[in-house]
């Protein structure tokens, strides 16, 4: 029985394949049928450790075992530093570990460099529909990925500083370290945030169709005094929704729509529309832009 490690064909497959693919080796070698044929000799190498009571002896594997199977904050970072396009030694420069590290936990683990275009695989693999569906507040690793893989380098950077400047010593890894009341993120950012923490459940539907229907609205208000008050209620509102989303706490219904008066007008050039549900910030640095008055910074939470 040949068994490839240079390739995988499989769009159904994980990213950590080839560790899978080591592990059924060495349950095969066990039985002693049917003969495993391995090709790569770092493959190879790897299953004969692993027959033995020795184990893995390279520090850098073993290491890049460990934090794959802890599933903790350097799992995130790696993995999101790897999807944004990082170099081994950029990765392994920010996270204190090897090179070597880096390259093992990505050819072991991680196998994503090949197919960093295919986006619609690297989200369900690596993803899986809570993108869709709403984030989690224990899906932290799953939110620097998405945010990787759709933002890039940039983002991912700031995301990881901004929770390491606001994470409190007793916090879980979780995603409401960046919406609790006291913390430095930028609002624009915090909205961005608790928006793709609204589940898609009948009450999150509404709030999402909610949120895009007065985001629409925003630029069709007149005076820049209500267009200022629309967006600052609206980011309110995104923020308050994600953080009991969070909590698990139940929704509470939207306020109904306040009745279309002579003050509001279409004027041409002013419509805003949401393209995806990705976007409310990217539609209130529009209005900002466009209205003048509007700054990020100084709206309340």
């Amino acid at each position: 029985m040949n068994v490839d490690f240079e390739s995988n064909t499989d769009p159904c497959s994980k990213s950590h394949w080839r560790w899978e693919q080591i592990r059924d080796c060495v349950a095969l070698a066990k039985k002693k049928r049917p003969k495993v044929i391995i090709s790569n000799p770092f493959a190879a190498n790897l299953v004969d450790e692993l027959k033995s009571e020795r184990g893995i002896r390279d520090p850098d594997v073993n290491l890049a075992r460990r934090i794959f199977e802890e599933d903790g904050l350097l799992r995130a970072k790696i993995e999101a530093r790897i999807l944004a396009g990082q170099s081994d030694d950029q990765i392994a420069s920010k996270t204190l570990l090897t090179p070597q590290t880096i390259q093992h936990y990505e050819w072991l683990f991680f196998d994503v460099r090949k197919y960093l275009g295919a986006i619609d695989w690297l989200l369900t693999s690596i993803v899986g529909s809570k993108h869709l569906w709403g984030f989690r507040d224990g899906d932290l690793r799953q939110f620097w990925c998405y945010s990787a893989i759709s933002g890039g380098s940039v983002i991912v950077e700031e995301l990881i500083r901004l929770f390491r400047l606001n994470r409190k010593v007793n916090d879980r890894e979780c995603l409401s370290v960046y919406l609790r009341k006291s913390s430095q993120v930028p609002i624009q950012m915090q909205t961005h945030i608790a928006f793709l923490t609204i589940p898609r459940s009948e009450l999150g539907g509404i709030w999402r169709v909610d949120l895009h229907t007065r985001m629409r609205g925003v630029a069709l208000l007149n005076t820049e005094e209500k267009r200022m008050q629309a967006v600052q209620r609206i980011v309110a509102d995104t923020i308050m929704v994600g953080r009991k989303s969070l909590r698990g706490k139940k929704l509470p219904a939207p306020k109904p729509w306040p009745k279309r008066n002579a003050e509001t007008s279409n004027t041409p050039g002013r419509s805003v529309v949401v393209d995806h549900a990705g976007d409310l910030d990217h539609v209130i640095t529009h209005c900002a832009a466009s209205s003048g008055v509007v700054s990020l910074s100084s709206v309340p939470t």
